[in-house]
């Protein structure tokens, strides 16, 4: 029997489960409300047996949430809390935490442009931004002081709820090492935009693909860069020179690939994208050092480097830094043209309004450039050929009914007509005459025979 909503599943220890709405489906499998509980039960389509070993260490290893001093929540884990079988006893999931309030983290580096988001944070402001870079860093440093590599760290796995609380989902995606037996547990997804470069454009269930401390260190930095720079990826960059057709159209991932980041190496084909801040605009000289440590390779070099990128914790120990300049009296200040806009003395101004402002004035040399355009290519267009006659005659006009009159002869008829009428008056003239003077000459004849 197919495991849908209504069905009943064991736990370990013989606790049963019902299954209530689906809330949730992925390519792995479909995630249901447990019916009376505070949690969610994921079912897999296929279970393989990596899979089943893998959900049954973490359920005997579990992992607390993350608190601070004040025991306020930093970190919040879906993490398996007990395995699912069906009737029969066999594997098919387990359950974890229910999440229920939270925007992806994503939604929070692009100034919580989504309705539920502004409802969820009537107060948002850039240090907001500045508070969930911290408490992401301070949460992948837990892990990995756990031995847990988080792997796919993308922002679909991540989680904000109000006052900052980062919550990770997929947790079974986790990359971890059981230290007792030695086995090792894989990660097996990535996504392209916050995968280290030694992963890209490999199979990640190939042995030799191995995400690790380092690669988790390089997709934290992109989130941080992300939060802090407005939404801007660290690889994303305006070209200065025609793209060729052959050139591959994800110019974000050749950049990533190849170490190309324009936001700290000058280029003679590559520059910031137009309207993004400037790096030392918005953060201070000691986190643009954490962040040319972590973008600083080329192709040839990335193992080298990847070493060398800033660890979670040094994140943590310089975010935490920076954001005591801004409590710092004097230090601190508010923008007058947006209230949620922040910066520091030192920086002068604020290099969120800079980089609208350079915006703002691209695009209006792109309008004037435009303007400039169409007006020379009116003045120089030639003056427009006489229309030629309609391929057919103009149909000709009907007779009206006040005019029945036929329409007049030929010319020529009409002369010939002139002519015989001439003629005939002609000949009707001479006769009379002709015709009086011989009456008269008969007369004369008779009277002269009589005598």
């Amino acid at each position: 029997m197919a495991v849908q909503e209504g069905s009943t599943v064991c736990g370990l220890n013989g606790r049963r489960y019902t299954l209530g709405k689906e809330v949730g489906a992925g390519g792995e499998g479909r995630v249901y409300r447990i019916t009376g509980e505070k949690l969610v039960g994921k079912i897999y389509k296929k279970v393989e047996p990596e899979v089943e070993g893998k959900i049954r260490y973490m359920v005997q290893h579990p992992i607390e949430d993350l608190r601070d001093s004040r025991g306020k929540v930093i970190l919040a884990l879906a993490w398996p809390q007990d395995i699912l079988c069906d009737e029969k006893g066999a594997f098919i999931g387990y359950t974890m935490p229910f999440i229920q309030n939270g925007v992806e983290i994503c939604t929070i580096a692009r100034g919580c442009d989504m309705p539920k988001a502004q409802a969820m944070f009537p107060d948002y402001n850039w240090m907001f931004n500045l508070q969930v870079a911290l408490n992401l860093a301070k949460a992948v440093a837990y892990l990995h002081a756990r031995n847990c590599i988080v792997g796919d760290l993308n922002c679909k796995n991540i989680m904000v709820s109000p006052g900052g609380l980062i919550t990770m989902l997929d947790n079974d995606s986790f990359d971890l090492l059981d230290t007792a037996s030695g086995m090792h547990f894989r990660c097996c997804a990535g996504t392209q935009d916050y995968l280290a470069p030694e992963l890209q454009g490999r199979n990640l269930r190939s042995p030799g693909a191995v995400f690790s401390k380092h690669s988790d260190n390089f997709a934290l930095a992109i989130h941080i860069f992300q939060l802090l720079m407005n939404n801007f990826h660290p690889f994303t960059g305006k070209n200065l020179v025609v793209i060729k057709d052959s050139t591959s159209t994800n110019q974000r991932l050749d950049h990533l690939v190849n170490g190309k980041c324009p936001f700290i190496h000058n280029y003679t084909d590559l520059t910031v994208p137009i309207g993004a801040p400037y790096l030392n605009e918005m953060v201070s000289q000691q986190l643009v050092k954490d962040f040319y440590r972590t973008f600083n390779y080329d192709a040839s070099n990335i193992q080298e480097r990847a070493r060398e990128r800033t660890t979670a914790a040094q994140w943590v120990t310089d975010l935490q830094q920076f954001m005591n300049q801004f409590y710092t009296p004097g230090q601190a200040y508010r923008c007058r043209n947006s209230a949620r806009h922040f910066y520091l003395r030192h920086m002068g101004k604020c290099g969120l309004c800079a980089a609208d402002a350079r915006l703002a004035s691209f695009r209006k040399a792109q309008t004037a450039k435009a303007a400039a355009a169409k007006s020379a290519a009116a003045s120089s267009k030639p003056a427009s050929p006489p229309k030629p006659a309609a391929a057919n005659p103009p149909a000709q006009p009907k007779p009206s009914a006040a005019s029945p009159t036929p329409p007049a002869a030929p010319a020529q008829q009409q002369n010939n007509g002139s002519l015989a009428s001439e003629i005939t008056g002609c000949y009707k003239s001479c006769l009379a005459p002709l015709l009086f003077w011989g009456i008269v000459l008969l007369g004369i004849i008779l009277i002269a025979d009589r005598i």
